[in-house]
């Protein structure tokens, strides 16, 4: 059995597959493929895809592109009475990943125009979103020799609390807030067929002080507190971008309240790639309302990874949830601003843990 999954390159068409697993994700630059061909024969050659390392190609599910990129390995495979051909690649930003900086020093420049410019320098599209503060230039920040293009725009948003995501397409953006939401609810007993939690609190601690570099005394800095981590743990860092405790204040108030938003998230299965027949292909960026009364989940969710599978389970999309305020650029822990809706207080209640 095939799926309605069609490859593009050099200018023809590919058809056939019946194996995929196509992953698109806020968390990771470049969306990936793999796709499978698997035959029975006696013939004495093996199956070939003509799809080659670095080709360029467009991968196609149910008749939507959503990865532009480069195929990196092709795996033909012959056996006794089968034949087998597996395609691989990424979204043409992985460049960022593969790649060094194209340029090490910046001065006065504002986050947004540091990353347009190292995607332009790797020939990477770049788009420019709004609704985002990228506040004031960073007066001077440097790569150093041989570092990973997207290591470096990490490292800078970080300066910003901004989010750089991949749209499948070859471009570079920032996120600004969900694109929608979901035409129908993810339900337990409906349409989920399997569902996981992921709550870990190894990145979360209790005391968040950022201090500096600019205070050779060591008197510039502030503290904020994650009451909901019951063990003493402190995390400290050495700014070198903040100068007040004003900024100190907000870098690490944004610490905690993304520390504590990253620590819990729920993977969903869903039968097709569809949110519903003739709806829109699920992805991430929308927003999702789940009821998993198992886990004593209601309430509303970021999807922020979409898996595409096909296989012995048929065709499937799993999902990853997050909290809608994850990738918020705002800090949500300042003083006498109330904490918003735990949408695990279920779960809570009935172990009795703190949990949010």
């Amino acid at each position: 059995m095939s799926v309605a999954v069609e490859v593009r390159c050099n200018g023809k068409s590919f058809r056939g597959f019946n194996s995929v697993n196509v992953v698109r994700s806020m968390d990771q630059i470049a969306a990936t493929y793999s796709l499978g061909v698997f035959r029975e024969t006696s013939d004495a050659q093996p199956f070939m895809v003509p799809v080659l390392p670095d080709d360029s190609v467009e991968v196609l599910l149910d008749g939507e592109v959503v990865i532009s990129g480069y195929n990196e390995t092709t795996t033909p495979t012959l056996g006794p009475d089968s034949c087998s051909c597996v395609i691989s690649g990424k979204e043409s930003t992985v460049d960022l990943v593969k790649c060094g900086c194209p340029e090490l020093v910046f001065q006065n420049k504002k986050v947004d125009e540091i990353v347009r410019r190292i995607c332009s320098g790797l020939g990477i599209g770049y788009s420019s979103p709004s609704g985002i503060d990228f506040g004031s230039p960073l007066k001077s920040i440097s790569a150093k020799p041989g570092v990973k293009a997207f290591d470096f725009i990490r490292q800078v948003c970080k300066e910003r609390r901004v989010f750089p995501v991949g749209d499948g397409l070859g471009k570079v953006s920032f996120f600004s807030k969900a694109s929608g939401s979901a035409s129908v609810a993810l339900v337990q007993g409906k349409n989920i067929v399997a569902m996981q939690g992921n709550f870990s609190n190894a990145e979360r601690y209790s005391k968040y002080r950022v201090v500096s570099a600019h205070d050779s005394k060591g008197k510039t800095y502030a503290e904020a507190l994650d009451d909901q981590v019951q063990r003493q743990r402190e995390w400290v860092v050495m700014d070198n971008q903040v100068s007040t405790k004003e900024n100190c204040l907000a870098r690490a108030q944004w610490e905690a309240h993304h520390r504590q938003a990253a620590s819990n998230s729920l993977s969903v299965t869903v039968i097709g790639w569809r949110q519903k027949p003739d709806g829109p292909l699920w992805a991430p960026g929308i927003l999702v309302t789940a009821e998993i009364p198992a886990f004593g989940v209601n309430g509303q969710f970021l999807i922020n990874r979409v898996n595409y599978t096909f296989g012995s389970s048929g065709i499937q999309s799993t999902l990853q949830l997050v909290p809608p305020d994850l990738y918020e650029q705002a800090p949500a822990f300042a003083k006498k601003k109330k904490m918003k809706k735990n949408i695990y207080a279920s779960i809570a209640k009935q172990t009795g843990s703190k949990l949010r």
